[in-house]
Protein backbone atom coordinates (compact mmCIF):
# COMPACT_ATOMS: atom_id res chain seq x y z
CA UNK A 1 0.00 0.00 0.00
CA UNK A 2 2.96 2.32 0.61
CA UNK A 3 4.21 1.79 -2.95
CA UNK A 4 0.74 2.37 -4.37
CA UNK A 5 0.43 5.61 -2.40
CA UNK A 6 3.90 6.73 -3.56
CA UNK A 7 2.84 6.01 -7.14
CA UNK A 8 -0.35 8.06 -6.69
CA UNK A 9 1.71 10.95 -5.36
CA UNK A 10 4.20 10.71 -8.24
CA UNK A 11 1.35 10.89 -10.73
CA UNK A 12 -0.45 13.67 -8.87
CA UNK A 13 2.71 15.78 -9.18
CA UNK A 14 2.46 15.54 -12.99
CA UNK A 15 -1.10 16.82 -13.34
CA UNK A 16 -2.56 20.11 -12.17
CA UNK A 17 -6.05 18.97 -13.20
CA UNK A 18 -7.78 15.66 -13.77
CA UNK A 19 -6.20 14.07 -16.85
CA UNK A 20 -8.26 13.38 -19.96
CA UNK A 21 -8.05 10.33 -22.18
CA UNK A 22 -5.69 11.98 -24.63
CA UNK A 23 -2.32 11.05 -26.12
CA UNK A 24 -0.70 13.94 -24.26
CA UNK A 25 -2.04 13.00 -20.82
CA UNK A 26 -1.44 9.29 -21.35
CA UNK A 27 2.17 10.06 -22.32
CA UNK A 28 2.62 12.17 -19.18
CA UNK A 29 1.19 9.33 -17.10
CA UNK A 30 3.43 6.78 -18.83
CA UNK A 31 6.57 8.88 -18.27
CA UNK A 32 5.69 9.23 -14.58
CA UNK A 33 5.24 5.45 -14.33
CA UNK A 34 8.54 4.80 -16.15
CA UNK A 35 10.35 7.19 -13.80
CA UNK A 36 8.67 5.70 -10.74
CA UNK A 37 9.50 2.11 -11.71
CA UNK A 38 13.06 3.20 -12.46
CA UNK A 39 13.39 4.88 -9.09
CA UNK A 40 12.54 1.60 -7.36
CA UNK A 41 15.07 -0.50 -9.24
CA UNK A 42 18.49 -1.05 -7.73
CA UNK A 43 21.43 -0.86 -10.15
CA UNK A 44 22.04 -4.60 -9.89
CA UNK A 45 19.82 -6.50 -12.36
CA UNK A 46 19.42 -9.48 -10.00
CA UNK A 47 18.23 -7.27 -7.14
CA UNK A 48 15.93 -5.37 -9.52
CA UNK A 49 14.32 -8.64 -10.68
CA UNK A 50 13.81 -9.73 -7.06
CA UNK A 51 12.32 -6.37 -6.17
CA UNK A 52 9.86 -6.44 -9.02
CA UNK A 53 8.85 -10.02 -8.36
CA UNK A 54 7.95 -8.92 -4.81
CA UNK A 55 6.25 -5.59 -5.55
CA UNK A 56 5.28 -5.99 -9.21
CA UNK A 57 1.75 -7.14 -8.49
CA UNK A 58 1.17 -4.22 -6.13
CA UNK A 59 2.49 -1.79 -8.74
CA UNK A 60 0.34 -3.28 -11.49
CA UNK A 61 -2.72 -3.11 -9.24
CA UNK A 62 -1.89 0.48 -8.31
CA UNK A 63 -1.54 1.47 -11.98
CA UNK A 64 -4.78 -0.35 -12.80
CA UNK A 65 -6.69 1.49 -10.07
CA UNK A 66 -5.29 4.86 -11.17
CA UNK A 67 -6.13 4.25 -14.82
CA UNK A 68 -9.60 2.92 -13.97
CA UNK A 69 -10.31 5.99 -11.84
CA UNK A 70 -9.05 8.20 -14.64
CA UNK A 71 -11.32 6.46 -17.18
CA UNK A 72 -14.27 6.68 -14.78
CA UNK A 73 -13.91 10.47 -14.71
CA UNK A 74 -13.46 10.83 -18.48
CA UNK A 75 -15.62 9.73 -21.37
CA UNK A 76 -12.94 10.25 -24.03
CA UNK A 77 -12.07 6.57 -24.17
CA UNK A 78 -15.61 5.72 -25.37
CA UNK A 79 -14.94 7.29 -28.77
CA UNK A 80 -11.77 5.31 -29.28
CA UNK A 81 -13.06 2.02 -27.83
CA UNK A 82 -16.87 2.20 -28.02
CA UNK A 83 -17.58 -1.44 -27.17
CA UNK A 84 -14.83 -2.06 -24.64
CA UNK A 85 -15.50 -1.87 -20.88
CA UNK A 86 -13.28 0.59 -19.06
CA UNK A 87 -12.03 -2.26 -16.84
CA UNK A 88 -10.59 -4.00 -19.90
CA UNK A 89 -8.93 -0.81 -21.11
CA UNK A 90 -7.49 -0.20 -17.64
CA UNK A 91 -6.11 -3.75 -17.52
CA UNK A 92 -4.39 -3.46 -20.90
CA UNK A 93 -2.99 -0.02 -20.13
CA UNK A 94 -1.75 -1.02 -16.66
CA UNK A 95 0.02 -4.13 -17.91
CA UNK A 96 1.37 -2.35 -20.98
CA UNK A 97 2.73 0.61 -19.05
CA UNK A 98 4.21 -1.47 -16.26
CA UNK A 99 5.72 -4.02 -18.65
CA UNK A 100 7.03 -1.25 -20.87
CA UNK A 101 8.62 0.45 -17.88
CA UNK A 102 10.30 -2.77 -16.74
CA UNK A 103 11.63 -3.54 -20.20
CA UNK A 104 12.76 0.06 -20.78
CA UNK A 105 14.60 0.17 -17.47
CA UNK A 106 16.40 -3.12 -18.11
CA UNK A 107 17.93 -1.97 -21.41
CA UNK A 108 21.30 -0.25 -21.18
CA UNK A 109 20.99 1.73 -24.42
CA UNK A 110 17.49 3.01 -24.25
CA UNK A 111 15.40 5.72 -25.76
CA UNK A 112 14.55 8.71 -23.59
CA UNK A 113 11.53 7.85 -21.42
CA UNK A 114 9.24 10.29 -23.21
CA UNK A 115 10.07 8.85 -26.63
CA UNK A 116 9.57 5.27 -25.43
CA UNK A 117 6.25 6.26 -23.86
CA UNK A 118 5.10 7.99 -27.03
CA UNK A 119 5.68 4.74 -28.91
CA UNK A 120 3.49 2.86 -26.44
CA UNK A 121 0.79 5.55 -26.44
CA UNK A 122 0.74 5.54 -30.25
CA UNK A 123 -0.75 2.05 -30.06
CA UNK A 124 -3.85 3.56 -28.47
CA UNK A 125 -4.16 6.74 -30.56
Amino acid sequence: SVIQEDLRCALADKFSACPTFSAEDLTKMAVAIFEFVGSLSPQCAIHAAQLHSNVGQALQQGIYELVLGWLSRSSGYKHRFPNTPKETIATVLAWGLYGGALKWHSVHRRLPAEQACKEIVAMFF
